[in-house]
């Protein structure tokens, strides 16, 4: 059984809600786990990206918002890769009475999930349902909220490429660097075992 809800997220004028570009959005790593996000919960219901315009939707819907980014400064960011957390929160639209399924299989989605991003998103921290309202109207319908986190890289680390470690440690008396200074360096002494 499928309802139809009418959702306004502010009342007010709706002529003043701007209209949404007909261009789509670069590919940022965030639009990129956003989207990879939404593809793999469409599995389970039908997920949009939560937007603050009215709109009219069939139940059971998923909305995915991204709530906050800051700089994972706890993370260690010594190979460049430039880690931020992200906190995301999906919204569990269903029937009244469904909802909590709904809510429970989203949590088994999300747990352990790196949404096939491989090393650049880590595993969800701090995933919580709670239920946040219900609606009893013409048709009735409850919403679960269910928040986590994950710490994106922004790029890849300095880190990872095919070359070979250095055998020989050079040495200057003087910071003096690069391919035009190499014939003044010089080989330190180290002891061999």
């Amino acid at each position: 059984m499928r309802s139809a809800i009418l959702d306004f997220c502010y009342w007010g004028d709706l002529a003043l809600v701007p209209k949404q570009p007909d261009n789509p959005q670069p590919k940022t790593p965030i639009n990129s786990l956003l989207a990879a996000i939404q593809t793999e919960l469409s599995d389970i219901a039908t997920a949009q990206l939560a937007s603050h315009q009215c709109a009219i939707f069939d139940l059971p819907l998923i909305r995915l918002k991204l709530d906050q980014v800051k700089p994972a400064s706890d993370l260690d960011d010594w190979d460049g890769r430039q880690v931020m957390q992200c906190y995301f929160t999906a919204y569990a639209y269903h029937m009244v009475g469904y909802a909590e399924d709904l809510a429970i299989r989203l949590v088994s989605a999300i747990k352990f999930n790196q949404w096939g991003m491989g090393e650049s998103v880590s595993t969800p921290i701090s995933i919580e349902a709670n239920q946040n309202s219900v609606a009893w109207g013409y048709k009735p319908y409850e919403v679960w909220r269910i928040s986590w986190q994950q710490s994106l890289a922004l790029s890849q680390s300095i880190w990872n490429d095919d070359g070979e470690p250095p055998t020989t440690v050079l040495a200057s008396h003087e910071p003096k660097t690069g391919k035009a200074h190499e014939p003044e360096y010089e080989t330190p002494l180290i002891p061999k075992n």
